[in-house]
């Protein structure tokens, strides 16, 4: 189901920043099993942004899918489901 969803697209994409990233977790509706069409990610570690965006757009044209980011240190709520990638 990941394969089928992106998932391996978003991981290939920002392996090359896995020196600063510490994890990358799926939230929302993804975390859930569903799929609406818009993956919601939260990256944690110190990142570009700017640089972090350019590559979520090649991965959306890639994947049909549109990707709501966040940049953060590595803490998620207790109650929000999550999926960790890296």
């Amino acid at each position: 189901m990941s394969k089928y969803l992106g998932v391996d697209q978003i991981v290939a994409e920002i392996e090359p920043m896995l020196e600063v990233v510490e994890a990358a977790y799926i939230i929302g509706d993804y975390a859930y099993g569903m799929d609406t069409g818009t993956i919601e990610l939260v990256i944690c570690g110190d990142l570009n942004q700017n640089k972090l965006g350019s590559l979520i757009k090649r991965v959306e044209s890639k994947i049909n899918r549109k990707i709501v980011f966040q940049i953060t240190s590595c803490f998620l709520p207790v109650n929000e489901a999550h999926l960790k990638l890296i």
